[in-house]
This record gives structure tokens, C-alpha cells and sequence, in this order.
């Protein structure tokens, strides 16, 4: 029975990562999947009595991803190729940079607030000063004249919206600042598909074909249904119709066209200059 439940085992496995990677799969569905070789290992010459029993095992050992829904169970392969796990470790890293950029941006914002009041305490002071008026009598200080009522009503508006702007509250100095800073830094859309017709990819995926394109090159042909592509494989001339997951992008050296596929330019070409791996950036 252990040699039965290896085999189904690796062969479930197999039949899952290939037809649909890691992503999130209804599990009933991936089993029929696996059940429709006419060769596969049937389950009740398993240990495993249910297909339940067959899914929390592979939940608790850590070869996918699986959670319950009133539907049913779910499962997702996790990818333990040496190249994704280094793919993934280095998107750790990025977002860890990402972070450490707005911490600095909140300590730089916190920094010009305190600045800019400490400046109007000194100007007051110095007010204060020329008056000849001491900081802690500003209170006995002289009042101002008082005006007649007629000559008060000469002043007024008539119009609603002065007297609504002449009562909006002053801004403070963290506003003045914060919308500074907002009015200096561009507003960028990132999206979710990054596909282009004309870019140079790579394959990611070592299930697909069982890994004759893994880290291999490839032209995007056009695109299907924004998330997906077909590829012309370099090396073999061989069309794939590639999902977004199983691709990344492939970098130029300096000095090569380049194409901006997410955030702030998205969609011009241009010449890149220099990379910058550290901050996973270029220029």
C-alpha cells in the first residue's frame, strides 16, 4: 500500500502543477482531472480513504496551499524550485525596500512640521520683542480700538461665498507641507496585467512541458484576454500560449530600447541607461 500511496502521490502532484501551476483550484476538480488517465493510481488502494483525507495530508506536509470553502475544499501547488523560491525572496526584499522608503518619507515629514513650528515661534518672539512687550503680559496687552456700529456694517459683505471664505479655517503647517508634497510627487496607476505584443519574456514555470522552456527565452506575439500571451520560444521556433504567471520580464543591457509595462510611464519606449540591482531599479 506505501508504494501505491507514493506513486499516487507524486502523480497527483504532477497532473496538478502542470494543468494549472500554483494557482487555487477547486480540489474535485484537479482530482478528475488526474482520474481521467486511464493508468492513474486508483485512491482506494491508497492510505487515504477521501479525497478530504488526500487534501489536508498534502495541506499539513506542505506541498500545497489548501483551504475549506462551503463549496468544498481548495488547493494550490507550492512551487519549491530553487529559482522560484529565489524569485520570491528577492520580491520579499523589494517590498521590504518599499517600506523602509515610506518610513523615511514619514520621519522626513515629521521632520519639516517640527521645523516649520519652530520657525513661527522664533518670528513671535521677535515680534513680541520689538514691541517691547513681554512674552508673559501679551494678555495686558493694549486693545484695539473699538469700532461703531454703523462703520462696522460698512465693512460687510454682502455676497455668502466671501463671508464663507472669510470664515474658512486657516491651514495648518503639516497641511501646507502634506499638500506640498502631494502636489510634487506624480500620481502612478499601477495595474495587475503587464503584457505587451513585442517584448522579450522569459518562462518561469518548470512544469510546463516538464521544464523544455523552463528559464527559457521567448517574443510576445500578441496577447489574449490581458493575462495571457503567445510566445514564440526563441531557441526552438515553438508557439506557447503562456499564462502571466508563468512569465517574467527580461531586462536589456544598457544602452538597449526598453519598454515601461506598469506605473508611471506605462506604455512609452525609451533607453535604459543604467540598473541599479540593489534597489531594483533602472534608469
Amino acid at each position: 500500500m506505501h508504494g501505491y500511496s507514493s506513486e499516487f502521490e507524486k502523480n497527483f502532484l504532477d497532473s496538478l502543477s502542470r494543468r494549472h501551476g500554483t494557482k487555487r483550484v477547486y480540489a474535485n476538480v484537479a482530482y478528475q482531472e488526474y482520474i481521467a488517465d486511464k493508468h492513474h493510481v486508483h485512491m482506494n488502494a491508497t492510505k487515504w480513504e477521501t479525497l478530504t483525507n488526500f487534501v489536508k495530508y498534502l495541506g499539513k506536509s506542505g506541498q500545497c496551499v489548501v483551504d475549506e470553502t462551503e463549496k468544498g475544499w481548495y488547493i494550490a501547488w507550492v512551487d519549491r524550485d530553487p529559482a522560484a523560491l529565489a524569485r520570491q525572496a528577492a520580491m520579499d526584499k523589494k517590498r521590504k525596500h518599499e517600506m523602509d522608503d515610506e518610513e523615511r518619507a514619514r520621519r522626513e515629514l515629521k521632520r519639516q512640521v517640527k521645523a516649520a513650528g519652530g520657525v513661527k515661534e522664533v518670528q513671535a518672539d521677535a515680534v513680541d520683542l520689538s514691541k517691547g512687550v513681554s512674552s508673559f503680559g501679551l494678555a495686558a496687552a493694549e486693545k484695539p480700538p473699538t469700532v461703531a456700529p454703523k462703520r462696522l456694517a460698512a465693512f460687510r459683505s454682502d455676497s455668502p461665498d466671501e463671508e464663507k471664505a472669510s470664515a474658512k479655517k486657516p491651514t495648518s503647517a503639516l497641511d501646507e507641507i502634506m499638500r506640498e508634497n502631494l502636489s510634487k510627487k506624480p500620481k502612478v496607476e499601477r495595474f495587475e496585467n503587464w503584457l505587451h505584443d513585442g517584448i522579450v519574456v522569459k518562462c518561469v514555470n518548470s512544469t510546463v512541458a516538464d521544464g523544455a522552456y523552463h528559464r527559457k527565452k521567448g517574443d510576445v506575439l500578441r496577447v489574449v484576454d490581458d493575462f495571457a500571451a503567445v510566445v514564440r520560444m526563441r531557441d526552438s521556433g515553438d508557439e506557447l500560449q503562456l499564462d502571466q504567471d508563468d512569465l517574467e520580464t527580461v531586462i536589456p543591457t544598457a544602452g538597449r530600447r526598453v519598454r515601461v509595462l506598469n506605473g508611471y510611464g506605462r506604455g512609452r519606449t525609451g533607453t535604459l541607461k543604467a540598473i541599479d540591482v540593489d534597489s531594483f531599479s533602472v534608469s
